[in-house]
């Protein structure tokens, strides 16, 4: 699926549920008490453009190649991960995709952090900023 997804970074998803937590902890009025809140990033990226973002910064060209539920499923890496029924299952999340279901954008983040949340380009940046110097400082031990 080619849908957008509301993509929020896991270090900001996490300081934002401790805040809530803390905050339900110590106020008897919390506002979010016996509801689900729904914590996403500020736009909708479609997964078509992950691809273009880490190729340019990986420098190096990233592809994706799409398929049917069922040969996704039915594929040995899928199977040899996965099993074949929650292979299957796994793969039904890109419909959910394609149908927008993960494009749904709440400001509820980046009010409870205080603070505009980072993009997903900013947060896959990092990611791949962090990598590299994971991998510099394996390299140094291991000479």
């Amino acid at each position: 699926g080619n849908g957008g997804i509301a993509w929020a970074s896991r270090d900001e998803l996490g300081e934002a549920t401790a805040k809530l937590l803390a905050q339900a902890a110590t106020d008897a009025s919390f506002q979010y008490q016996n509801k689900t809140v729904l914590l996403t990033g500020t736009e909708a990226v479609p997964l078509s453009a992950v691809p273009s973002i880490l190729s340019r910064l990986l420098n190096r060209t990233i592809t994706v190649n799409y398929v049917e539920v069922g040969e996704y499923a039915a594929s040995s890496k899928a199977l040899s991960k996965l099993g074949p029924e929650f292979a299957k299952l796994w793969a039904t999340t890109y419909e959910a995709l394609r149908q927008g279901e993960c494009a749904v954008v709440d400001p509820l983040l980046g009010l409870v952090l205080g603070r505009r949340p980072k993009g997903m380009h900013a947060v896959l940046e990092q990611l791949v900023l962090d990598a590299r110097s994971a991998q510099g400082s394996i390299d140094q031990y291991a000479k």
